[in-house]
């Protein structure tokens, strides 16, 4: 709450200008105060985003440390439309020669046709049981309220493995009945004493019977509950989309270019980590305590960052244990370079050497950026040793505030006595000279 003070009315002098001025000089160590919380907020700041980058090259590390990750390739389909085919982590090169026999397929049974499909009294009462595979039969009953609609919302409430719906043809209403899952063993049985009034026991009532999927991979039979096979060749996914009986040409090849990207893209966040960590630390020539000028938590992670991805890997190849023997080198600034055409030559020749390097000094580097970035790592105790700081001169301005607050109260009292006081010796200054004039008449 602002005080109340009275501007010169018996002194004539400007006391609200005395008070800002002498308030003024009094808030200096405030401004010195306000100016080192923002220096450490933005060094703190700058540490919070350093270890962002370092987490990203953990994260980037982790995502080529073994040879499925790292490695990439391409499945090509002779007949894409019959057979779609993808490569993934843990493909090898190969061809292979595929024939698509039958496709897996769902059962779909139907029921006798009915007249209505929302009419009660038009089914059987009763009991309804439906088993998928092997699983225990679900139970319906039927009364005389049971319509076929009705009789739908029942079985797909109910989560059998069946889903139900109304078909109309036009004339008369059947209830579809449809296995949820391709394969064999997804065969749907039908029970109760109403089975035979629904006409579910008719076998010209199920229009497909559930059956796995039948091809040959290289002459071999291969069969699949499904049309999806991720399991016949080791990192390919084969999608089964028609059985043409016809042969199909699937061919799986290294994709360099891409395990290239891969690399680049650990480099480039190892890079980002370097650049600005040299921003942060580096001498300017003139002193700015909002920077982390020779801070040794980002010197330390910087030199143990570096050595993990330069120094040699023991045990592996001689000539293929560093990464600037695979064509990645140090630059300007410490920052690495990628020749992706020396890394594109030793990755056709010798890919095995290549990738077990890249996959050692990603695993390394993986732990070290790890260990910095953890929540108890160097980071987190920088950080905290930073919030402390931050706490302690926030509690200095706190309590500096309070007395510059209680100063400005003294102030304006002060001055307000001045002023009566001033005020009273001027009328007692008027009264004398008026009792002097008196008296000399």
């Amino acid at each position: 709450m602002s005080s109340i003070n009275f501007v010169g009315l018996g002194s004539g002098l400007d006391t609200r200008s005395i008070v800002s001025a002498l308030l003024g000089a009094a808030r200096v160590p405030l401004a010195r105060l306000t100016a080192q919380q923002s220096d450490v907020q933005s060094q703190r700041s700058t540490l919070s985003d350093i270890r962002t980058l370092v987490q990203d090259i953990a994260t980037r590390a982790r995502a080529v440390d073994t040879t499925g990750e790292l490695s990439a390739h391409t499945a090509t389909s002779s007949d894409p439309a019959a057979l779609a085919v993808a490569a993934g982590g843990g493909a090898q090169p190969g061809q292979y020669t595929i024939v698509v026999n039958e496709l897996a397929t769902a059962q779909r049974s139907y029921t006798a046709p009915f007249a209505d499909a929302e009419a009660p009294g038009l089914l059987p009462t009763g009991t309804l049981t439906i088993a998928v595979g092997t699983a225990a039969p679900t139970s319906f009953t039927l009364d005389g309220t049971t319509t076929l609609s009705s009789l739908a919302g029942m079985i797909n409430d109910a989560d059998a493995g069946v889903s139900a719906s109304v078909f109309f043809d036009g004339f008369s209403y059947r209830l579809q009945l449809a296995g949820r899952q391709t394969g064999a063993d997804q065969a749907i049985t039908f029970g109760g004493d109403v089975v035979s009034g629904l006409g579910l026991d008719q076998p010209t009532n199920t229009v497909s019977t559930a059956r796995d999927a039948a091809l040959t991979i290289d002459g071999f039979a291969v069969s699949s509950p499904g049309n999806t096979i991720n399991d016949a060749i080791a990192g390919v996914t084969l999608e089964l989309i028609t059985a043409t009986g016809a042969p199909v040409q699937v061919s799986v090849a290294r994709d360099v270019p891409v395990t290239i990207e891969r690399v680049e893209a650990l480099v480039a966040a190892y890079n980002a980590t370097v650049e600005q960590i040299g921003k942060a630390t580096a001498w300017t020539g003139v002193y700015d305590p909002s920077r982390l000028t020779g801070d040794s938590t980002l010197r330390l992670a910087d030199q143990q960052l570096r050595r993990a991805f330069t120094d040699p890997i023991a045990g592996l190849s001689d000539d293929l244990q560093a990464l600037v023997q695979a064509g990645i080198k140090t630059g300007a600034g410490g920052t690495l370079t990628v020749d992706p055409e020396k890394l594109s030559t030793l990755l056709a020749s010798r890919p095995g050497d290549v990738l077990a390097l890249v996959n050692a000094v990603a695993a390394r580097v993986a732990a070290v950026a790890d260990r910095h970035a953890a929540v108890d790592g160097p980071f987190a105790v920088r950080d905290e040793g930073l919030g402390d700081q931050l706490d302690l001169v926030g509690d200095q301005i706190e309590r500096l505030e309070a007395r510059l607050a209680d100063y400005e109260v003294e102030l304006n009292e002060r001055f307000a006595l001045l002023e009566q006081l001033m005020s009273s010796l001027s009328s007692q200054n008027a009264f004398l000279l008026q009792s002097i004039n008196a008296s000399r008449e």
